[in-house]
């Protein structure tokens, strides 16, 4: 599928589209985000297994989220059921879980990265000196803030990598039946075709995600699905309409 350049003020149209598209049934949305939130919960304390399975299930999630904003853009009813779409459609439910797989291998090439790093700057800490050494204490300290630099940068880049590979795969295999290897790769191309409005979309979210952490995280509550609406939004103008407007999943 190819993408297009955009301009970089769409961005905040694509939120406006969000919060419209929020305003319209809100009580929907925060229903299928405390589900989503009580999942992840469950999932999370569940050691090994847990964690994996939501990261499998993860982008099926969203493109369930994505789902109703479609639903919604055409004036149907939207329905908690939206949400597990993905997950029971025959036809979109291996292709989700293999972006799931996806997400999952870059979570595992962090943690490898993350246990180098750690152990790269503890190994630097015990050995940079003698221990009897004044300057030993300097050097562990030093590399222990190296460290912590670099896992800053590597979060950073993961999150950057993630978003970029995944942000528009998701609706391409949802709603288009794209392969999910070629909706990586087309994802990441129109990301980088669209560094500078992405990136405004990017910085708009994190300023309302400082707002919305406020009252106890409850404001995620809303920007997590106006934000998912205004990620579709972002894929209908990246991606011509004429190849967007068919839906591959059942209805």
């Amino acid at each position: 599928m190819e993408s297009q350049s955009i301009d970089a003020g769409r961005a905040v149209v694509w939120y406006s589209f969000g919060w419209r598209t929020f305003m319209a049934n809100p009580v929907v949305w925060v229903v299928m985000m405390l589900i989503i939130f009580v999942m992840t919960l469950i999932l999370q304390i569940i050691p090994l297994v847990g964690p994996v399975v939501l990261a499998l299930i993860l982008p099926a999630l969203t493109g369930g989220l994505m789902y109703g904003v479609k639903q919604a853009e055409h004036g149907r009813i939207i329905k908690i059921s939206h949400l597990f779409k993905p997950l029971t459609d025959e036809h979109s439910r291996v292709p989700m879980v293999v972006l799931g797989a996806v997400l999952l291998g870059f979570s595992i090439l962090l943690f490898i990265a993350a246990a180098l790093i750690i152990g790269g700057s503890a190994g630097i800490g015990i050995f940079g000196g003698n221990a009897n050494d004044a300057n030993h204490t300097m050097v562990a300290i030093g590399a222990m803030g190296i460290g912590m630099a670099l896992m800053l940068v590597l979060a950073l880049a993961y999150g950057l990598v993630t978003f970029a590979a995944l942000a528009f795969a998701v609706p391409m295999v949802l709603f288009n039946g794209v392969s999910p290897v070629a909706a990586v790769k087309s994802s990441i191309g129109a990301s980088i075709k669209n560094t500078v409005p992405l990136a405004v979309f990017l910085v708009i979210y994190f300023v309302l995600a400082v707002i919305a952490a406020i009252p106890m995280l409850l404001g995620f509550l809303v920007l997590a699905p106006v934000t998912v609406a205004a990620l579709y939004a972002s894929y209908r103008d990246i991606y011509p309409a004429e190849i967007t407007g068919s839906e591959v999943i059942s209805a």
